[in-house]
This record gives C-alpha cells, sequence and structure tokens, in this order.
C-alpha cells in the first residue's frame, strides 16, 4: 500500500468515527426530549420546586441546542470525508517540492 492509499484510508477512517459519533448524538437528543417532557409533567403539578423545574427545563433546552448543533456538524463531516476528502487527503499526502536553485 503506497502513501496514498494509506491516506484515503485514514480519510475513511476519520469519516467511519465522525458518524459514529453523529449516531452518539442522535441518541443522546432523544434521550434529552423524553428528558424535557418528564420535566415539563413535573412542572405542571404545581409543586414547591416549579422554579427549579423551570430552570431545569432552561438548561434541558440549551443543551438539546449544542446537542443539536454537534450532530449536524459531524454529519457534515462524515459526508465530506466519506464522500468527498480531497482537502485532507492532499494535506496527508503533501510533499515540500526542492527548489533546483
Amino acid at each position: 500500500m503506497n502513501r496514498d492509499d494509506f491516506a484515503w484510508v485514514i480519510v475513511r477512517a476519520f469519516g467511519v468515527y465522525f458518524s459514529a459519533q453523529a449516531f452518539l448524538q442522535l441518541y443522546w437528543l432523544g434521550a434529552s426530549t423524553v428528558r424535557i417532557a418528564q420535566l415539563y409533567e413535573m412542572a405542571a403539578m404545581e409543586t414547591p420546586r416549579t422554579t427549579e423545574i423551570e430552570s431545569q427545563i432552561l438548561r434541558s433546552w440549551i443543551e438539546i441546542s449544542y446537542a443539536s448543533a454537534e450532530f449536524l456538524l459531524f454529519i457534515l463531516l462524515a459526508y465530506y470525508c466519506l464522500r468527498r476528502g480531497g482537502f485532507i487527503h492532499r494535506i496527508l499526502c503533501y510533499r515540500a517540492q526542492e527548489n533546483d536553485t
């Protein structure tokens, strides 16, 4: 296997890694959505802890926004590495040109 082939293997391995991270983020988003639904049910009960529950709901929405952005980033990186990847490949295969002066 020459250097060019090895560089493509590296790029594709990064793509698989980013795909796995995206699916893990998707699982986390689902779990957070269920958690928010439970928090809304608890807030509807008019307990003395309502303000604490409301702050947890706000934090959960912020976490979901952050996780959604990470999911989108990982999907885009996975797509680039698995389908395109030319820029990363050129960086991995770069060899400085020697000057003949």
